[in-house]
């Protein structure tokens, strides 16, 4: 352990040794009126030495004393001390370039960093306003973080709203709930999506997801909103037609089976797809019986050929008129009928005859 006079001397060459490869030397230092120069230099061989210091101390011869030139023991300790505080603004002027240097360097990389981050911050903005999706992010505390541009025309935000509280921001949606579903979706991380309509007769699809962060922590949630409206009347117009067909079916079927004449709907296959009730009435059939077989096996023989002749007309458009043919019944007796029939499209390419 180095003496106390010797301690600060001795610290600051060894450090300066640390950063250098050339020896540090500290010439003519005093100690018991003794001069001696330091000398301090890092080890660079053998490899099993290196970042170890040797510290030396070497006698410096002192001159005979002359009684004209004696120094005050004052005086030496003055002269001592301007070497100290030399060593000592020497040593902190490195320092202090070191640190400028480091700084420098660190501030580039910040610097960087915040241009890298600039661009990034463009690139998602122009990204998320040409999606056209009206979109807003909200942190955990549902404060706004960031909004695209087109959101403007449902949420009165500007750009200095920016941390400012969901509560606070008027919107045109009817939704009294969206503060609540948004909290709600933090609580749950599970996505809300619902139809809302607006004070202006359109309707959006609003859509509350979690937001996380690329350490997949929630820090937030994001609203986007769709403009649904067309589809919406779409399906309304689409709901409606449903809704009109439906009672025009149920219409028609009472009609048809109310009819006291024999009514059916017959493919061009040859088959009975629909009878009414007149038909098992008249003919004395179950609607199934008569529904299973060609229509033909019920003519009588002798009237087939006329039956398939005026069939064949009637598959290119052609009506018939009070056509006559006579039926078998249950009881194998044949009565005669007499047809009107005209065909139709079912609207899938296949021709029907209604008779």
């Amino acid at each position: 352990m180095a003496r106390e006079e010797l301690q600060h001397q001795l610290d600051l060459a060894i450090d300066k040794a640390q950063r250098q490869i050339e020896p540090v030397n500290i010439p003519n230092l005093m100690l018991d009126n003794c001069a001696f120069n330091l000398t301090v230099h890092a080890i660079t061989k053998p490899k099993d030495f290196i970042g170890s210091l040797i510290v030396v101390f070497t006698d410096v011869a002192t001159p005979p004393k002359s009684p004209s030139r004696k120094r005050s023991t004052a005086e030496k300790a003055v002269q001592l001390e301007l070497v100290q505080a030399r060593d000592e603004i020497q040593f902190l002027r490195e320092k202090m370039q070191s640190s400028q240097e480091e700084l420098k360097s660190t501030n580039e990389e910040l610097q960087s960093k915040v241009d890298d981050l600039s661009v990034l911050n463009d690139d998602m903005k122009n990204l998320l306003d040409r999606t056209g999706v009206d979109t807003i992010f909200l942190d955990k505390q549902l404060k706004v973080r960031r909004f695209t541009t087109h959101i403007s025309h449902l949420f009165k935000l500007i750009p200095s709203d920016v941390g400012r509280p969901l509560s606070d921001v008027t919107t045109v949606l009817d939704y009294n709930d969206l503060e609540n579903d948004s909290r709600k979706v933090l609580q749950t991380l599970e996505f809300i999506e619902k139809e809302i309509q607006a004070n202006n007769q359109r309707w959006f699809k609003v859509r509350i997801i979690p937001y996380r962060t690329q350490a997949d922590l929630i820090g937030g949630v994001v609203i986007s909103c769709i403009d649904i409206t067309d589809s919406t009347q779409v399906q309304e117009g689409f709901e409606h037609t449903r809704k009109e067909l439906k009672k025009s079916l149920s219409d028609f079927e009472e009609i048809f089976n109310l009819s006291a004449y024999m009514v059916c709907i017959a493919s061009h296959e040859g088959y009975f797809r629909k009878i009414s009730s007149a038909f098992t009435e008249t003919l004395g059939f179950s609607e199934n019986e008569l529904l299973a077989k060609p229509f033909a096996d019920f003519v009588h023989p002798d009237d087939k050929k006329s039956t398939n002749d005026k069939m064949e007309p009637l598959a290119k458009g052609i009506p018939i008129i009070r056509f006559q043919n006579r039926y078998i019944c249950k009881d194998s007796s044949y009565k005669w009928l007499e047809w009107t029939a005209r065909s139709f499209d079912n609207g899938g390419g296949n021709t029907c005859n209604c008779l």
